[in-house]
């Protein structure tokens, strides 16, 4: 079996779709994309995790002028 490259979190979801990640996602990519925290949910078999909504790609920044 060959190992996968990882994918650009935002090829999975449709568009107009916000897909949800975790705490540690979030943390890992927060400086490249734009996140909005969602809050504490109920997951089965983990207990209450903190989750967030991925909304989009970071802007880049323009250098300086």
């Amino acid at each position: 079996m060959r190992a996968r490259a990882p994918a650009d979190p935002l090829d999975h979801a449709p568009p107009g779709v916000a897909e949800q990640r975790s705490l540690s996602a979030y943390l890992r990519l927060r400086e490249r994309f734009t996140f909005e925290k969602r809050g504490p949910i109920t997951v089965k078999g983990k207990g209450e995790l903190v989750t967030y909504f991925l909304l989009g790609r970071e802007a880049k920044a323009s250098p300086p002028s």
